[in-house]
């Protein structure tokens, strides 16, 4: 492998067709390029429908991107290290499992740090998730990219100076919830030594596609395709442009914003998960490493814009809440209609209370916090503490938000209708430095910045059982956790409380998964 060497501290190398593959079908190693190839510019950006509220990229179509897009990027101090490797660590994108791409997060904060950073994409949407529960299209294949681009790390990362066996696979929302996937699948074991995973899990309602054949024959019919047989229907779909393909997704998008994300597989050695990932923890199927799973203070304010929330018409869905709240709660098709009724009413007695929404909004922020995100995270974190012998810990950002950054989340979602702490992923815009959501260059966000990531992210990384951490399952039953509320390390303390879902949300009773007619699948915690 050749390459050139930036004349900058960092050198940006990004390799590229790492990676090829065919609709709907398992990514394989490209061929390697001879001579020097100039990384000089960021790769191609997987194909993916552009969604208003995510718009990163300059352009008037609704679909952007390209088929040809499975790159990494590799960003380096240092070529030949002084005496030994580096640790490494790969960052997976979030975006629901529908857009994004890896070059959304880049190294400028970790400059100064004796770490390489991998950045990558991976097949997104329909392209990435589509399934019909079946051996001819039976999903994950976004999941399986990933796995693919850890491989490649594992056999190349040493010639940019990091240690194949010194690497920490993270991410944000999806890409937190992949993290989680890739801790459980037997695919990727061996592959990573440490796991972050920050606002987002697997057991998050959002993170697994509900009645995924049922979707998959929609968009089939959709672009005139037979759905009697699944190879004729593969066939035929494939003759589609993938244009036409992920445009005809728009089709779902007025009842579900994320509706391709990854399923249970039918068995097979090349399932990237074949139970639920409730079973899969138990069974000790994937890898037991030291894990560290965070969520902010209040991750629900964000998703109280379009397109998952309309709040300029908050007083119509007060009048329809039972009709109206399962769809954004998602639980909607869980229960007949009298128990969807009793579950909407429960959710509004412990969150809104009496009065009117619109004066209570903070209520409904919590609810889509803890429905969304608080909830699987801590079941994920204390099933992992309770049934692997590495340590799993946990935080939480609840840091007053300086006003440089007040002030730039105001000018993107306009200013909030009540006082919102930290809000979905904001820990991560302080290790990486995110174009989408800029951190300004103050002496808070520096401190910030600091702590998070010597004292929070490296002390995880470098160290194995790490010294005064206290584990998620140290006080059992509580959940113990790191609540950091301020730049000076010794601010933060640690802090055991009940679960969010230790009664209230189990007794509710909402499946895990749906059972279909094809899997009839589900768990039980």
């Amino acid at each position: 492998m050749s390459f050139v060497e930036d004349s900058e501290q960092w050198n940006r190398l990004t390799s590229r067709r790492n990676f090829v593959y065919d609709k709907e079908k398992r990514a394989v190693p490209s061929d390697p390029w001879t001579g020097i190839f100039h990384a000089t510019q960021a790769p191609n950006v997987c194909m993916q429908l552009q969604l208003k509220v995510f718009e990163s990229i300059n352009s008037s179509s609704d679909v952007v991107g390209s088929e040809d897009c499975l790159y990494l990027n590799v960003y380096t101090p240092k070529l030949q290290p002084d005496g030994k490797l580096l640790n490494v660590i790969v960052q997976i994108h979030g975006g629901g499992y529908q857009v994004g791409f890896g070059h959304m997060t880049g190294p400028s904060f970790l400059l100064d740090r004796d770490v390489v950073l991998v950045t990558i994409n991976y097949r997104l949407g329909l392209l990435g998730f589509l399934s019909f529960e079946d051996s001819v299209v039976p999903g994950n294949f976004g999941l399986k990219d990933q796995v693919l681009a850890l491989q490649w790390v594992n056999k190349h990362i040493s010639a940019f100076g990091g240690g194949p066996n010194k690497v920490t696979i993270a991410g944000m929302s999806s890409g937190g919830a992949a993290v989680d996937s890739l801790m459980l699948s037997p695919l990727s074991k061996g592959l990573f030594q440490k796991a972050i995973s920050n606002s987002g899990s697997e057991l998050n309602p959002w993170a697994m596609t509900k009645e995924p054949r049922k979707l998959g024959f929609l968009i089939a019919e959709a672009v005139g395709c037979p759905t009697t047989d699944t190879k004729i229907t593969l066939k035929c779909m494939r003759e589609r442009s993938a244009e036409q393909l992920v445009s005809s997704v728009k089709l779902l998008m007025d009842r579900m914003i994320f509706p391709f994300a990854p399923v249970v597989e039918p068995p097979s050695s090349e399932a990237f998960m074949d139970k639920h990932p409730v079973d899969m923890i138990k069974s000790n199927a994937g890898s037991d490493v030291p894990a560290l799973f965070s969520y902010s203070i209040d991750e629900g304010q964000t998703f109280l814009a379009k397109p998952f929330f309309d709040i300029d018409h908050v007083d119509e869905f007060d009048k329809a809440w039972n009709e109206k709240l399962p769809g954004l709660a998602l639980y909607d098709g869980f229960f007949d209609s009298d128990k969807e009724k009793e579950v909407s009413q429960a959710l509004r007695k412990r969150f809104i209370g009496d009065g009117k929404l619109s004066d209570n909004l903070k209520g409904l922020a919590k609810l889509i916090s803890e429905r969304y995100f608080d909830d699987g995270i801590q079941k994920s974190s204390l099933l992992r503490a309770q049934h692997q012998d590495s340590p799993v810990y946990s935080y939480r950002f609840n840091f007053p938000r300086p006003a440089a950054e007040q002030a730039h989340l105001e000018k993107m979602f306009g200013k909030p209708k009540f006082e919102a702490g930290s809000l979905h992923g904001e820990d991560t815009f302080y290790v990486f430095d995110t174009p989408m959501f800029p951190v300004k260059d103050g002496p808070e966000a520096r401190a910030l910045s600091k702590t998070f990531i010597d004292d929070i992210w490296m002390t995880f990384i470098e160290g194995n059982q790490i010294a005064n951490w206290s584990t998620v399952d140290s006080k059992l039953p509580q959940f113990t956790f790191l609540d950091v509320i301020g730049t000076n390390p010794k601010e933060n303390v640690f802090r055991s409380e009940n679960s969010v879902g230790h009664s209230f949300w189990n007794a509710l009773n909402i499946p895990l998964q749906v059972k279909s007619a094809k899997s009839g699948l589900h768990a039980e915690l």
